[in-house]
């Protein structure tokens, strides 16, 4: 797609996306509408204004894989930082921030592009039908198992507790994110379809977590085509589509699914970088973008590291890139991603109710668990 053509088709899905959110749409329309303008459109600009002119650009599934990651990433860090405003969220607000947000990502995407008119490249030749086919029913049967009757019961436990932190974040409870003992993702995003919708109800609320569950899969698809065939890449997705802790995740509404998703598109942008050491500091920072959002959703991500340090330590090991190379081309990286976790982790350090969790964590997570 040429960048002349992608500009208009995102303003153009925007516009649909507010025609719904403004007329009397059913309930889950217009929250896969909110999602669509809040995540995806802005997540598709910020991936095409750091990979379209690469030299090392993704394919067409790579790209759009990382944009739904990058989106969950604007929505968790967009109503954050919404939420710090005086007074309660108004949906007026949310989307007046995110509408902004999109303008001026779709004005620096269409100023860098001015003139050019080479299309948007991605990388590889078009899937052949087989691999489209199996791509197809993996999605098929995965959201079948996902989706279905996903309203199955009301909120309860950890469900509960979140969704009505959600309307507290609504109503003006300034500090609710922060009394919280584990990230935010799973309070803002109830609350940016609350706010954007006026309503919500036990499919919306758990509908990012399994969309997010849902293309996690597709990430799990791509890493095992990249490491060996697209054929072990899509026998582990597969698998994976009927483990039931994996279902259970994405009928609930907490942070799992979106730590899974994150981890697994961190993971396959190390493999690329290992495999092709090309276009290095653009790819780790969209790792960092990734990594920080899982973070933000529980310290879970931390284990990401694990794979992060390997995958960083054959890089050199191979001498596939030299440390100097590699640590300037992380130091970008390394400021998004903790100018992103700041944004939450030094607020929350220094609330009064830290001392708590801190203890609570120790005791109970890491000594007990």
């Amino acid at each position: 797609m040429k960048p002349a053509m992608f500009i208009p088709a995102i303003l153009l899905a925007a516009v649909a996306a507010h025609a719904l959110l403004f007329t009397p749409a059913p309930l889950l329309a217009q929250s896969v509408a909110a999602l669509v303008l809040t995540g995806l459109l802005p997540g598709a600009l910020i991936v095409a204004l750091l990979l379209s002119r690469c030299d090392a650009p993704p394919s067409l599934a790579e790209f759009w894989l990382y944009a739904v990651g990058v989106g969950y990433a604007v929505m968790v860090v967009g109503v954050l930082l919404l939420s710090y405003l005086p007074g309660g969220l108004a949906g007026w607000v949310v989307l007046f921030g995110f509408d902004a947000l999109l303008i001026a990502l779709a004005v620096l995407f269409w100023w860098r592009e001015r003139g050019v008119d080479r299309a948007l490249t991605h990388a590889g030749s078009p899937p052949r039908p087989l691999v489209v086919a199996g791509l197809l029913g993996l999605l098929l049967v995965a959201g079948l198992l996902r989706f279905t009757n996903l309203g199955y019961a009301e909120f309860h436990g950890d469900e509960a507790r979140g969704v009505l932190r959600a309307v507290a974040v609504i109503q003006g409870y300034e500090d609710v994110l922060l009394l919280h003992k584990k990230g935010p993702t799973e309070i803002v995003l109830p609350a940016l379809l609350l706010a954007l919708t006026g309503h919500i109800n036990e499919t919306t609320a758990r509908l990012p977590f399994a969309l997010a569950n849902l293309a996690a899969l597709g990430g799990v698809w791509l890493l095992g085509s990249r490491l060996f065939t697209p054929l072990a890449g899509w026998i582990a997705a597969f698998i994976l589509a009927f483990e039931g802790h994996l279902i259970a995740f994405a009928r609930f509404v907490q942070y799992q699914s979106v730590v899974l998703l994150t981890s697994v598109l961190v993971a396959l942008i190390l493999v690329r970088v290992w495999q092709t050491p090309k276009a290095v500091g653009r790819y780790l920072t969209l790792a960092a973008i990734l990594w920080a959002v899982g973070l933000l959703s529980h310290y879970d991500a931390l284990a990401t590291a694990a794979p992060v340090a390997m995958l960083s330590g054959a890089i050199l090991w191979q001498g596939r890139m030299g440390w100097r190379a590699l640590l300037r081309a992380a130091a970008p990286a390394a400021l998004v991603g903790g100018v992103m976790l700041a944004a939450f982790y030094i607020p929350y350090v220094l609330h009064p109710s830290f001392e708590s969790t801190a203890t609570y964590l120790v005791d109970q997570r890491f000594v007990a668990g």
